[in-house]
Formats: structure tokens, C-alpha cells, sequence
């Protein structure tokens, strides 16, 4: 029989060698990628939390421009208040006098003629209720809004006197200021702010 024998492989010193420098490169290598990585995180925390600081500054300094606004804000709307309470009280005064010396002025309302107001181009018809039909129209180059009534009786003229006095008569932000009317011939209308 034939018998073989193996030859032991030699341990190369050069490669043992060879392999322990490339695993000490290697781990070098990774060591000094994980520092890079380490300064970068560190540059970049820094970095945003300078950014943070910044932003925080300026939110505060909108904050505190917000404040001061909103108190200068809130001061004209106490002097808007105190202005109306005055008027109303004056007005109220000057009603309770009229009333008690019998002076018609206070009740008297401009009448405006159906040839002084002029179209506006694009918009006419603002809205729609039960009684009547608001417009826009101009009067004195101004856009007003005008109420044209439905119905044109005795009773729907005296119904716009009415309605135009109790206008004239109340004070409030959020109504319109009157400026007319013409309950003489129709169509009955009533002017007021747009």
C-alpha cells in the first residue's frame, strides 16, 4: 500500500506577521475614524446648541415685541372705549336736551335723491333680505351701501323714517354710520357706510 504522507504546512512567520499588522492597521484605522466621528458629533452638539441659543434669543425678543404691541394695542382699545362711553354720554345728553326743548335738528336726516348715487362697476348686488335688497352704489365718489325696500306703500315710508332714525339714534362699532335717505318717492331707499 501506498502511504502518503502529508507535509505539514510551514507557519510562515512572515504571515502570522503579516496579518497581526493588518488587523493593528485596521484597528487603528477604525479607532482613529470613530475620533473623527466623535469631533464631528461634538463640533455638530455645539454647533446646535449655539443655534438653539439664537433662536431662543430671538423668540424672546418677538415675545417681549408681541407684549409690548398687544399692551400698546390694549391701551388704544381702552381709549377707543372711553372715547365711545363719552359720545354715547354726549349724545345721549344732547338727545335728552333736544327731547326736553323740543328741537327737531336731532331727528332731521339728509335727503339724497336717486340721481346722485351712481353705479359701481363689477359688484352691484351685496345681499338679500326680507324686506329688501342691498346695492353697492357711489355717492359723492364714495362706495356706500344702499338698501332698496321691496314694498313701496304709505306704511314702507314711514317704516324707512323709522329705520333711518333708529340708525341715526345708535352708536356702535359694528353698525353702519347713516348717511341718508329718501322715503319722498320711490324707490325708498336708505345710504349708509360701506
Amino acid at each position: 500500500m501506498y502511504t502518503y504522507h502529508f507535509r505539514e504546512k510551514k507557519k510562515c512567520k512572515h504571515s502570522s506577521e503579516n496579518k497581526r499588522r493588518q488587523r493593528l492597521t485596521r484597528n487603528k484605522r477604525k479607532r482613529e475614524e470613530k475620533k473623527h466621528i466623535k469631533r464631528g458629533m461634538i463640533t455638530l452638539i455645539q454647533e446646535l446648541k449655539q443655534e438653539n441659543e439664537r433662536l431662543h434669543k430671538e423668540f424672546n425678543v418677538e415675545v417681549s415685541i408681541k407684549e409690548r404691541y398687544f399692551t400698546m394695542w390694549r391701551e388704544s382699545e381702552k381709549e377707543k372705549d372711553r372715547m365711545k362711553t363719552s359720545k354715547l354720554v354726549f349724545s345721549g345728553l344732547h338727545q335728552r336736551l333736544a327731547k326736553e326743548h323740543g328741537s327737531v335738528k336731532s331727528t332731521e336726516i339728509l335727503q339724497i335723491e336717486p340721481g346722485l348715487l351712481q353705479d359701481v362697476e363689477g359688484i352691484a348686488k351685496l345681499g338679500k333680505g326680507r324686506f329688501g335688497t342691498v346695492f353697492l352704489k357711489k355717492f359723492r365718489s364714495s362706495p356706500e351701501a344702499v338698501k332698496y325696500f321691496e314694498s313701496c306703500t304709505s306704511s314702507t315710508c314711514k317704516a324707512v323714517e323709522n329705520e333711518a332714525l333708529f340708525l341715526k339714534q345708535c352708536c356702535h362699532i359694528n353698525l353702519p354710520l347713516i348717511y341718508g335717505m329718501n322715503n319722498t318717492r320711490r324707490p325708498f331707499y336708505i345710504v349708509t357706510q360701506f
